[in-house]
C-alpha cells in the first residue's frame, strides 16, 4: 500500500468513525508497550559512480517530516542557530565517497514511524544539460539516543546500487522499496500490524478500516508474537466458550516458551529489551448465536454443497482481511459423528476447531490442551514432531503427543507423591479400572502444558541401553509398551527398565547388556472389533458389535480381555495373511494383513525425538501488488517457498482419549506400587459391609469385618464372601497388588495393595410391618421403624422375622433385587435396589379380656383397649399374655388365620383376617380382705368393694394384694374352672368353680 493510500485510509476511517473496529474485552497483554521517541538521526550514506552535486538539495523524511540536519550546508561546522530540514552543500559530485549528517527532529517522532520506512527526495535547479543524478550505495540510519541502527542497507562497489536519483524522474526513494515490511522479530506479523493496526476492507461497500486489536492489546514488535481469533456457539442457554483459566494457561505456555526476544539494542521500538518467549493473543471476539439444533451439530461434515458449518461460521463471522494476521478457531458442541474433540487445519489459514460441548465442556485442563494441540498442528507440528507418525514416542515429550494431549505433560515427583498421599494408603475407594475425578484431578495437577523443548536422543528398538533413558533434563513421566503390549512408566530424567526384567529397576552397564522392546507395540494395531468403543460415542450416533471374533495368528497377540490384535514384536502383522488366521465375523482388520508398522511408519531404524519450539513455523504473510491491489496470501511455507494448505488432521474421539488416559493412569499406579510394596501385605478393608465378618480362602476361620486386616496372600486367586453371599474373586501378583475382572460390583482397589469390600447399597423398607426388627440371614437385626441401606455381596439371602418364617430373596451382581412371584403379595421391589416388605392386614381383637395388653411372639405389645390391626408376615405367631401362657396361630399365604381346634374355645376368626380372643368369666371375690385393691400376674388392678368379673385366659395367674406382699397361686384350666394347690386352700376357695374366693386370713 503506498503512503498516499495510507493517508487515505487514515482519513476515511476518521471521517466515517464507525467503520474502524472495535475491540471487543479483552484481558490486556502481560505488560503495557510504551513506545519510545525518536529525536537525533545519524544518518551514514555512501555514493555510487556518480555523486551528489553540491547544488543539490536532499531531503529525508521520517515520520511525515523532514529531519533537521544540524550541518545543512556540508561545511563540518553546525549550523548556529538550528539548521535546515534540507542539506545542500559540501558534496562536490565525488564518487565512492562516505559522507555522515546528524540530524534531529522537531518535534521528536515516536519509533513506529519506522514501518512507513525513510524517505529521500532529490532537488536540483540545474539545467537538463547539466543533469544532477546521483548514485547511492549504501545507507545506515541510526537513532543516536540509543544506538539502535534503524536502517542498513548496502550494494557491492561493483553491482546494481540501492537507488539512482536522477533530476526529471526516480527523485524519491523510500527505503521500505529496499526492505518491504518491517518484520523485526520475524513473526510473520508485520510492524506495522503490531503497531499500527491491520489494515483491510469490509464489505459490502469495500470502505476502507484498520482494525488495531493488535496494536490495542499490546501486541510487542519485538517479541515473537501469535494472534488467534476465538468464537463460540451459543443457543442462549448453552455457551461453548471456553473457560478464561484454560486460555490463560495457554498464554502461560507461550510465554514460557524457549524462545528469546529481539536482543537488547536492536529493537528500535523501546528503550528496553522485550521478555523472552512468545507473546499469544487470543481475541474472544465473539458469541455465535444459533438454535439449540444447530449447535448440536458437528462443525466438520460437509453438507450436500461440501461445505460445513465450521466454514460458513468462519465465512460470515472472521473478517477476511484478518487471513493474513490472525488464526481462527471456533469451539462448538462436537467435530463431527465419530466423538473428536478438535480438528485442524482448514484452508491456508490453518484454522481450527473444538468441539467438546456434548461432553459438558471438559475440565480445564482438557480445555487447554485441546486448543494448544490444535494450535501446534497450525503451527506446524504433528503427533511425532515434524509428521503425525509414529505417535506416542517415549521420547517426544509435548502435548501433539496423545500421551499427553489429553492431560499435560506430569513430573512424575509430583504425580508420583499425590498419588501415593491419596491413593495408596489403605483404606481406599479407588478403582484404577475406571479412574476416577480425584485422579484425574492429581494428573492435571502435576502436569504442565508444553511442547517439546529438545531433540531427545533416537531410541534402537533392538539396543535399548536402560542406563540411558530417554535423556530428559526434565522428571516428565515416560511411557512405552512392551513386546505383551502392557505399559509402562518411567522418569524421563532416569533409567529405565525398558524390558521391565527388574519390577522397574533397570540393569547397570557393564553386566547389565542393552536390551530389546518393541516400544511402540501398543499403536501397532492389526484387527479390531466393529466398535471397541462401543456405547462411548456422541449422543443419537449408532454402535456396533464390540465382540472379537477372530482368532490372531501365532506371530501376533491379543492381551487378555482386548478386543484388539496386535502385531508381534516384529512389528509386522500376519492375521489375515494367505494360510494364516483368517479375519472372521464383522472383525475389521485396520491395516491390510502383512503391514510392516515400523518400516511403514519410519522408525525400523530408530525412534527420533523432535524439538517443537525450535522447529514451529510462524505465519508468513505475502503482499503482492496485482493491478494496484494489495492481495494477502497467508499459510505456511513449505520447502520449496510455496504456500501449502491445510492438512486436515484426525484427531482421537473422546471415548478414545478417556481410555488412553486410563491406561496411562493405570500403567503408572502399578508400576509405582510395585516399586513401593508395604511391608504388611495386602490390605483387606470390608468395613463398609452390613456383614459382621468376612472369609477369605486362605485365611483361617472368620474375620471381624469392622476391621481392616493386613495380610500376607500366596499369589494367585483367592475367594471373599460374607455370610449369605457368593464369593467374589481377587487375584495378588507377588508384590501384593490386587486386581479382579473389570466390572466387578460392590469392590474397588485394583491395581492397588488394598482390596476395598464395599458392597452393594440395598435399602430395606419394612415400616409397613407391626414387627420392631426384621433381618437378613447371617447379616444380623435391623430396625424396622425406619428404611434401612445394607451393604452386601450378591448373593441368595432369606429375610427374617424371628419366630415367624423366613423368604428367600437374590441380590444380583448388577445390585438388584429379586424373589419368586408366589412372594409378590408381601414383598415389592423386584428389579431395584430397594426391598419393601409390606405383610398383610390382620387385626387381632383382645377386647373382651381383662388383661390391659397383648403380644405377638416377643414383637412387640398392644393394648387391648380396643381391636388392633397389625400387618403381620405369613408364618408362626403366638398370642402371648405376660406370665401367663401363648397361643398359637398361623397366617396363610392368603393372609388368612389358622389355629388348632384346642383352641377354639378362646380363639375365633379361623378362615378370616381377624383374629378375636375371647378368654373365660372368672368372678374374683375380695371383699373379704381389709386391701382396696388386688392385682392378677402384673396385668392390672382391681378394687375390693365388691366382686369382680374378669375374662382371662387358661394358664398360671397369681392373686397379689396391694400393699401387702402375700401371694397366691391358681390357675384358669382348659375349661374355664379354678384349680389352685392344696397349701393354697387356707388363703383361696372355690376350686373347681368360676369364683375365686379369698379368704380374710390370706391378707
Amino acid at each position: 500500500m503506498s503512503k498516499a493510500m495510507r493517508i487515505l485510509v487514515g482519513l476515511m476511517v476518521n471521517i466515517l468513525g464507525g467503520l474502524a473496529i472495535v475491540p471487543a474485552a479483552a484481558p490486556p497483554a502481560s505488560a503495557e508497550l510504551n513506545l519510545s521517541m525518536t529525536c537525533h538521526l545519524r544518518i551514514e550514506l555512501r555514493t555510487g559512480s556518480d555523486g551528489i552535486h553540491d547544488d543539490s538539495e536532499e531531503k529525508i523524511v521520517f515520520g511525515a517530516q523532514a529531519v533537521v540536519f544540524d550541518d545543512a550546508n556540508g561545511d563540518n561546522v553546525v549550523d548556529d542557530p538550528g539548521g535546515q530540514r534540507f542539506h545542500q552543500g559540501g558534496t562536490g559530485d565525488t564518487r565512492y565517497t562516505d559522507f555522515t549528517w546528524d540530524t534531529h527532529l522537531q518535534p521528536c517522532v515516536p519509533s513506529s514511524a519506522l514501518v512507513d520506512g525513510f524517505t529521500f527526495e532529490h532537488t536540483t535547479r540545474a539545467a537538463d544539460i547539466e543533469a544532477d543524478n546521483w548514485d547511492m550505495q549504501r545507507v545506515q540510519i541510526t537513532d543516536m539516543e540509543s544506538g539502535v541502527v534503524l536502517l542498513s542497507t548496502s550494494s557491492p562497489d561493483d553491482g546494481p546500487v540501492i537507488h539512482r536519483f536522477r533530476k526529471n524522474d526516480n527523485k524519491v526513494w523510500n527505503s521500505r522499496e529496499r526492505t518491504g515490511e518491517l518484520d523485526t522479530d520475524h513473526d510473520g506479523l508485520t510492524d506495522r500490524d503490531e503497531l499500527l493496526g491491520v489494515t483491510g476492507s469490509r464489505p459490502p461497500l469495500g470502505l476502507p478500516v484498520i482494525d488495531r486489536w493488535l496494536s490495542d492489546h499490546d501486541a510487542d514488535p519485538c517479541r515473537k508474537t501469535i494472534a488467534v481469533e476465538i468464537d463460540w456457539l451459543n443457543d442462549g442457554n448453552v455457551s461453548d466458550r471456553p473457560s478464561a483459566a484454560a486460555l490463560n494457561e495457554a498464554r502461560q505456555m507461550f510465554s514460557d516458551a524457549p524462545k528469546p526476544a529481539v536482543p537488547p539494542g536492536e529493537c528500535p521500538y523501546h528503550r528496553w529489551s522485550s521478555p523472552p518467549g512468545i507473546q499469544l493473543l487470543l481475541h474472544e471476539d465473539e458469541a455465535i448465536m444459533v438454535s439449540p439444533t444447530d449447535r448440536m451439530k458437528p462443525l466438520d461434515v460437509p453438507d450436500a454443497q461440501n461445505r460445513t458449518d465450521f466454514e460458513r461460521y468462519r465465512a460470515a463471522h472472521f473478517a477476511a482481511y484478518r487471513a493474513g494476521t490472525f488464526y481462527y478457531t471456533l469451539w462448538g458442541w462436537a467435530i463431527d459423528n465419530k466423538g473428536s474433540t478438535g480438528s485442524c487445519c482448514v484452508g491456508v489459514g490453518q484454522d481450527f476447531m473444538i468441539g467438546l460441548g456434548w461432553v459438558g465442556g471438559g475440565t480445564v485442563r482438557q480445555q487447554s490442551v485441546n486448543f494448544v494441540h490444535e494450535l501446534g498442528h497450525a503451527l506446524g507440528l504433528g503427533h511425532g514432531g515434524p509428521s503425525n507418525d509414529p505417535n506416542y514416542k517415549p521420547n517426544y515429550l509435548s502435548v501433539m503427543n496423545y500421551r499427553y494431549s489429553n492431560t499435560g505433560l506430569p513430573d512424575y515427583t509430583a504425580w508420583s507423591n499425590l498419588v501415593w498421599a491419596n491413593l495408596m494408603q489403605a483404606p481406599t475407594a479407588a478403582d484404577l479400572a475406571s479412574p476416577s475425578a480425584a485422579m484425574r484431578t492429581w494428573i492435571e495437577t502435576s502436569s504442565r502444558l508444553d511442547y517439546s523443548r529438545r531433540r531427545l536422543p533416537s531410541l534402537q528398538r533392538g539396543a535399548l541401553v536402560e542406563a540411558n533413558g530417554v535423556g530428559s533434563p526434565d522428571p516428565t513421566v515416560v511411557a512405552w509398551w512392551d513386546d505383551q503390549v502392557q505399559m509402562h512408566i518411567g522418569d524421563g530424567s532416569q533409567p529405565l527398565d525398558w524390558d521391565w526384567s527388574g519390577a522397574g529397576v533397570p540393569g547397570t552397564p557393564p553386566t547389565s547388556p542393552a536390551v530389546s522392546v518393541d516400544l511402540l507395540a501398543g499403536i501397532q494395531v492389526c484387527v479390531t472389533a466393529d466398535n471397541p468403543l462401543a456405547g462411548s460415542v456422541p449422543p443419537g450416533q449408532p454402535t456396533l458389535n464390540n465382540t472379537l471374533e477372530t482368532t490372531p495368528d501365532a506371530g501376533d497377540l491379543q492381551p487378555a480381555g482386548s478386543t484388539t490384535i496386535y502385531s508381534g514384536k516384529d512389528g509386522i502383522c500376519t492375521t489375515g495373511l494367505p494360510g494364516k488366521s483368517p479375519v472372521a465375523g464383522s472383525d475389521t482388520a485396520t491395516v491390510p494383513p502383512g503391514t510392516d508398522f515400523p518400516r511403514q511408519r519410519g522408525y525400523d531404524d530408530g525412534i527420533d525425538g523432535y524439538d517443537d519450539w525450535g522447529h514451529i513455523t510462524f505465519r508468513t504473510q505475502r503482499r503482492m501488488n496485482l493491478n494496484g491491489d494489495e492481495q494477502i496470501i497467508a499459510g505456511i511455507v513449505g520447502p520449496d517457498g510455496q504456500m501449502l494448505p491445510g492438512a486436515h488432521i484426525d484427531e482421537p474421539t473422546w471415548a478414545e482419549q478417556q481410555q488412553a488416559f486410563a491406561a496411562f493412569n493405570r500403567a503408572f499406579i502399578l508400576d509405582a506400587l510395585r516399586r513401593k510394596a508395604p511391608t504388611d501385605g495386602t490390605l483387606v478393608d470390608a468395613t463398609a459391609l452390613t456383614a459382621p465378618a468376612i472369609a477369605i480362602n486362605g485365611v483361617s476361620g472368620w474375620l471381624d469385618a469392622r476391621k481392616t486386616h493386613a495380610l500376607h496372600l500366596s499369589p494367585g486367586t483367592h475367594t471373599l464372601s460374607h455370610p449369605g453371599s457368593a464369593p467374589i474373586s481377587f487375584t495378588v501378583d507377588a508384590a501384593g497388588v490386587v486386581d479382579y475382572a473389570p466390572g466387578l460390583a460392590g469392590v474397588s482397589g485394583r491395581g492397588t495393595h488394598t482390596l476395598t469390600v464395599t458392597g452393594l447399597p440395598i435399602g430395606l423398607d419394612a415400616t409397613g410391618l407391626s414387627y420392631p426388627n426384621i433381618g437378613l440371614s447371617g447379616l444380623g437385626w435391623q430396625n424396622a421403624r425406619q428404611v434401612q441401606t445394607l451393604h452386601v455381596l450378591p448373593g441368595a439371602y432369606t429375610l427374617v422375622v424371628g419366630g415367624v418364617g423366613g423368604w428367600p430373596i437374590r441380590i444380583g451382581a448388577d445390585g438388584l433385587i429379586d424373589y419368586d412371584d408366589q412372594y409378590g403379595t408381601i414383598l415389592s421391589g423386584k428389579a431395584t435396589s430397594t426391598l419393601t416388605v409390606t405383610g398383610v392386614p390382620v387385626t387381632v381383637d383382645a377386647s373382651d379380656l381383662s388383661y390391659p395388653n397383648f403380644g405377638l411372639s416377643g414383637h412387640g405389645w398392644w393394648s387391648t383397649r380396643q381391636p388392633q390391626t397389625l400387618r403381620l408376615l405369613p408364618g408362626s405367631h403366638s398370642l402371648v399374655v405376660g406370665g401367663i401362657g401363648a397361643w398359637p396361630f398361623r397366617i396363610g399365604a392368603d393372609g388368612l388365620i389358622d389355629y388348632d381346634d384346642q383352641y377354639g374355645t378362646i380363639l375365633s376368626g379361623k378362615g378370616t383376617t381377624t383374629l378375636t380372643v375371647t378368654g373365660f368369666r372368672v368372678v374374683v371375690d375380695a371383699t373379704a380382705v381389709s386391701y382396696p385393691y388386688f392385682g392378677l400376674s402384673g396385668q392390672g388392678w382391681w378394687g375390693t368393694r365388691h366382686p369382680q368379673a374378669l375374662r382371662l385366659l387358661p394358664g398360671p395367674h397369681t392373686y397379689v394384694a396391694s400393699g401387702s406382699s402375700d401371694r397366691a397361686q391358681f390357675r384358669v384350666t382348659a375349661v374355664g374352672l379354678i384349680d389352685y394347690d392344696d397349701q393354697t386352700a387356707t388363703a383361696l376357695s372355690g376350686r373347681g368353680t368360676t369364683t375365686l374366693t379369698v379368704i380374710a386370713s390370706a391378707s
